[in-house]
């Protein structure tokens, strides 16, 4: 089970390895120790992710990946994943913070591997909201739609080569080199990928 401390680790790569979105504390409880869901009506700041449901999401994730589109240090095809913010120099190349749900649905065609992953995340997002369209950049008018039936609330970094052509462009060096200090990197497994 990995501890508040891990936890806020793996979600701090650049901003985001599995992070959260509309996270925060509400009658004495964090990320940690999650409010129950009948609790909902107590918090004005909801309770994103259920911590320990992280180790199981991980276990999924780590079975799966062998077999994923980053197996063999590829950079898979992210492009219909929504991401939540734009990869841009102005932006210092932040990491695209893929939704998490649509990345591994994108990293993982095969059914039979993907649906215990996406259930496995569906039990540690505890909540999730957002509106449908919202601005992401570079420039004033960039906005980005979210499909409301497929996101999961939490983006995913995932691992890709021009994180690393870019490192020299970014105060924070090559993201991929830094996630693998994290400890998602080595719960998730992402090691067999090559990565």
């Amino acid at each position: 089970m990995l501890n508040r401390r891990e936890f806020l680790q793996a979600a701090a790569l650049g901003g985001t390895a599995i992070g959260l979105v509309g996270c925060g504390s509400a009658a004495g409880n964090d990320a940690a120790t999650p409010v129950r869901d009948t609790d909902a009506a107590a918090t004005t700041e909801p309770v994103a992710v259920r911590t320990a449901a992280l180790e199981p999401l991980a276990t999924a994730i780590r079975t799966a990946l062998p077999s994923s589109l980053a197996a063999g240090r590829k950079s898979a095809d992210l492009s219909a994943a929504t991401n939540y913010h734009a990869y841009a120099r102005k932006y210092y190349y932040r990491p695209h913070y893929y939704d998490a749900a649509e990345a591994l649905t994108a990293l993982l065609p095969d059914e039979a591997l993907r649906t215990p992953v996406l259930a496995a995340l569906s039990q540690a997002v505890v909540r999730k909201a957002a509106t449908t369209r919202y601005w992401i950049g570079p420039s004033d008018t960039t906005y980005q739609t979210v499909d409301l039936t497929t996101y999961s609330g939490v983006s995913l970094f995932v691992p890709q080569y021009i994180y690393t052509r870019n490192a020299k462009f970014t105060p924070y060096g090559d993201l991929n080199t830094l996630f693998q200090k994290t400890e998602w990197y080595s719960a998730a497994g992402w090691a067999q990928t090559g990565w």
